[in-house]
């Protein structure tokens, strides 16, 4: 198996608060295929992914943050994040993303975030 960062280092992402009407927006619903790359989805999947809190390029902390959040589609089994749109316009938050599998962790770091 081989799971291997892509090459981008950074990426950013703005949304429209007013998409959701109140309910999270979904900024992207494959966070595993949209910061990895994993040759072999069907025998190891990724178990786990989360949010980490990014200070400096430091990724450390679980994320502590309340505007952000991951899920895990039930059926899919896809992960997405989403971002609560009831706070006001114009916040930017930059956060890590870590997926692992049954064998190996990953962590994508600068994940830009914008209202």
């Amino acid at each position: 198996m081989t799971f291997n960062d892509k090459a981008e280092t950074s990426k950013t992402v703005s949304f429209d608060r007013s998409e959701g009407k109140g309910t999270p927006s979904i900024i992207t619903s494959d966070a595993v295929s949209s910061f990895f790359k994993n040759d072999d989805d069907t025998n190891c999947p990724m178990v786990k992914c989360e949010l980490i809190n990014d200070a400096n390029g430091q990724c450390n902390s679980p994320y502590s943050g309340t505007r952000l959040g991951l899920k895990q589609d039930p059926t899919t089994k896809k992960w997405s994040i989403t971002a609560n749109n009831k706070f006001a316009e114009g916040y930017e938050e930059k956060v890590c993303v870590k997926c692992s599998s049954a064998f190996a962790s990953k962590t994508f770091t600068g994940l830009m975030v914008k209202q």
